[in-house]
């Protein structure tokens, strides 16, 4: 990825979802972006199972960036999360609840993970 990014790269990158052939990539990118070392599990979890919707950005066919959500109920998030929405929703209201999302350090501030 010696190619200089720009702003006009992003009609070029592509989103698809994450797939088991994906865990090498992802574990370097994960290690470059996060003070965490997350757990062969955890890999395999967003890879495969459709408790997550977990996205690869890429560029010129390589993993650029990753977002992990999942949905799940107001009510099963944590705290401090649940306690910044808004009152007016119901507290067994479905959110997108995002865990995790990384931009490889030659794409940040292009817009890539906005």
């Amino acid at each position: 990825m010696n190619q200089a990014p720009t702003f006009s790269i992003q009609h070029q990158v592509q989103l698809r979802f994450l797939s088991p052939n994906d865990i090498p990539n992802i574990k370097k990118l994960c290690a470059e972006c996060f003070p965490i070392e997350y757990p062969d599990t955890w890999y395999n979890d967003i890879t495969a199972s459709s408790r997550f919707y977990a996205l690869a950005a890429t560029f010129n066919m390589n993993i650029i960036a990753m977002i992990v959500a999942e949905i799940k109920s107001r009510t099963k998030c944590n705290k401090e999360d649940a306690d910044i929405m808004s009152s007016q929703y119901p507290a067994n209201v479905q959110v997108a609840y995002i865990l995790s999302l990384g931009v490889h350090t030659e794409f940040r501030k292009h817009g890539i993970g906005t």
